[in-house]
């Protein structure tokens, strides 16, 4: 188990795939959804549960205050 987790912490990025410092995530059970907030990529992104990448919903133009921007959300 610790090999994996090593494996896994040793990668960060902005593609729709990738992470940079995840700090929240919630689960609409509803519509098998899975909601993850991208603190340094600055956006929420979007998953279908069981999908490999998915879509920024919120933010994502990096950091700012304007309507299409968040700041370490």
């Amino acid at each position: 188990e610790s090999a994996n987790m090593s494996h896994v912490e040793g990668f960060y990025g902005n593609s729709t795939s990738l992470f940079y410092h995840p700090i929240g995530l919630v689960l609409d059970q509803t519509g098998n959804t899975l909601y993850i907030a991208d603190y340094n990529n600055d956006r929420v992104m979007k998953y279908i549960v069981g999908a490999s990448s998915g879509t920024a919903v919120a933010g994502g133009h990096s950091y700012g205050w304007n309507l299409t921007q968040l700041y370490r959300p």
